[in-house]
């Protein structure tokens, strides 16, 4: 699965936050004493067996609530795997890739208003293609592999062999590698990938090697995104990430069960969580 679009963004952004130092004394970001909420939907098609298309249709494999926290000083992204299932009172239950696929990104937006009793000020989509295009325009991602890696993953595709140790890895190995969930740690080992993905994705872009590249990669950012945040803002939410250290950047995922209908989000512990995020 697709990790942190919105860090992405708003990594890349920095760039050209870098151009534009003087633009940046802006309003503070969102309104007092509320976190500023984006929601990102990754998406993609189905595949068959053969990892080939079966139509054109875009379904919502993932959705990432990014809330920036001006006032904790802090970034959290909570991950909402897209076949997990859900019910709010008075209608039938539901997943993200069903409602993305019936109404939209608007439609997605206004469910998931409804699910957490919250207000989503942005929203951002992309796609893998994109994703791909963006880790090689930094020239690739160097990130410690713990294990080896070998798997098939028919959803997107792709035969997967990725070798233990420090490796550099290309936009479709960085793909494969957050993508991939068949381990025993599961979802827990999945988040810990994505983290260190982020780390190298940073490590990257503000290496020394890539200042020359700071156009191409910009425009590589901003081109594999279709979002709602304006220029002015996304000039804001930069000038706010300077003032965030890595280690301020929490990634979660929703809680879930497992029942005979698959995996069902815990609306009761997600609630008891978004009191501390909102």
């Amino acid at each position: 699965m697709i990790f942190g679009i919105v860090i992405i963004i708003l990594i890349a952004g920095s760039l050209v936050y870098r151009y534009y130092r003087d633009l940046t004394s802006l309003a503070p970001l969102g309104s007092p004493g509320k976190p500023v909420v984006i929601l990102a939907i990754g998406l993609d098609v189905n595949y068959n067996i053969k990892g080939e298309p079966i139509d054109d249709k875009r379904y919502a494999d993932i959705g990432v609530l990014c809330f920036l926290d001006d006032k904790r000083k802090r970034v959290t992204l909570l991950e909402i795997p897209g076949d997990a299932y859900f019910h709010i009172p008075g209608e039938e239950a539901q997943t993200l890739s069903y409602t993305y696929l019936h109404g939209g990104l608007e439609l997605t937006k206004e469910t998931v208003e409804k699910l957490l009793n919250i207000e989503v000020d942005y929203t951002a989509e992309m796609n893998y293609e994109g994703f791909i295009q963006f880790i090689d325009s930094v020239g690739g991602v160097q990130v410690e592999i713990a294990e080896n890696i070998e798997f098939k993953d028919t959803l997107g595709g792709f035969n997967v062999t990725i070798p233990k140790g420090l490796q550099r890895l290309s936009g479709v190995e960085a793909l494969q590698y957050v993508r991939y969930i068949t381990d025993i740690g599961g979802s827990i080992e999945r988040i810990g990938r994505q983290q260190k993905l982020i780390k190298g994705l940073a490590d990257e872009i503000f290496s020394t090697s890539n200042i020359t590249r700071l156009p191409r990669i910009a425009e590589a950012a901003f081109d594999m995104v279709e979002t709602d945040i304006s220029f002015k803002d996304a000039l804001k939410m930069v000038a706010f990430l300077e003032r965030i250290k890595l280690d301020d950047i929490e990634v979660r995922a929703v809680p879930v069960g497992y029942d005979d209908f698959g995996i069902e989000i815990d609306l009761g512990r997600l609630h008891d969580y978004m009191k501390e995020l909102y």
